[in-house]
């Protein structure tokens, strides 16, 4: 009799703790299951925070950008249309730099190598500048473009770091000039601190020469870290794993 009640209690005991241990490991399961659920939610909304923000930044630069280059445009029909009239020229480039608040237009002439700026400083080859030998001039002139962009450079004149359009300017099918307009980095940046300072997740940007054209940290712009040296890497490679954006003659990288 006493073994059987032996017998009972014990077949009772690992009953018990059968329970227990099958509750414990459903426990630790569920456990497992509402953090990986609530990993996964997190990630979802910082993608979708990280999209947001790229979006938003995406439509800040599309009227940044669009604007001045709507009056590239149109200073290089008013040249165009004016060619022979250097006064008017000049007239023109001081009055859309004022405009499209530029760092600096200028207009270079094919034939004699005349450089014509929006401050006034208006020179011949002679002075040692002559525009038909830069990159910018050279790059529209290749391009078969109406428009193209340059990556960034340190300005001489200011010593700060720009961007800018080219645009070829022809007559009767042939070319006569190049005019170009600088834009500063660092307002267009302070332009779009309106969004990156609201975000939690914020946006970089590399242009295709690997310098750093949008950051937060304004003391990055125009240089090469860590960051821009990783995606030195195909254009392949950019497209998979980089947010790619292309809007108009912009082809800078964007991270996050």
């Amino acid at each position: 009799m006493q073994n059987t009640q032996k017998c009972k209690v014990s077949l009772s005991l690992k009953v018990s703790a059968s329970v227990i241990v099958a509750c414990l490991v459903g426990l630790i399961v569920f456990g497992v299951v509402v953090i990986s659920f609530l990993t996964i939610q997190k990630e979802d909304g910082s993608l979708m925070e990280y999209q947001t923000n790229l979006q938003s930044v995406n439509s800040l630069l599309d009227s940044y950008i669009g604007e001045k280059q709507a009056i590239v445009n149109s200073l290089r029909d008013s040249i165009a249309n004016n060619i022979d009239d250097e006064n008017k020229i000049a007239d023109y480039l001081a009055l859309s730099e004022r405009l499209g608040s530029f760092n600096l237009l200028y207009f270079g002439k094919e034939d004699n190598g005349r450089m014509l700026r929006s401050n006034g400083n208006h020179v011949y080859p002679s002075s040692g500048y002559d525009p038909r030998s830069r990159d910018w001039y050279k790059l529209a002139k290749a391009s078969n473009k109406d428009m193209v962009l340059g990556t960034a450079w340190m300005q001489a004149s200011k010593k700060i770091p720009v961007f800018g359009f080219s645009a070829p300017i022809s007559n009767q099918g042939r070319l006569v000039g190049v005019v170009s307009g600088d834009i500063a980095l660092g307002p267009l940046n302070l332009y779009l601190d309106n969004i990156q300072n609201r975000a939690s997740y914020t946006i970089a940007a590399i242009d295709p020469a690997n310098n750093i054209v949008i950051s937060k940290d304004k003391e990055q712009l125009f240089k090469q870290n860590e960051l821009s040296k990783y995606y030195q890497i195909s254009v392949a490679m950019r497209k998979a794993f980089l947010n790619l954006l292309k809007m108009g003659l912009i082809n800078w990288l964007f991270v996050g």
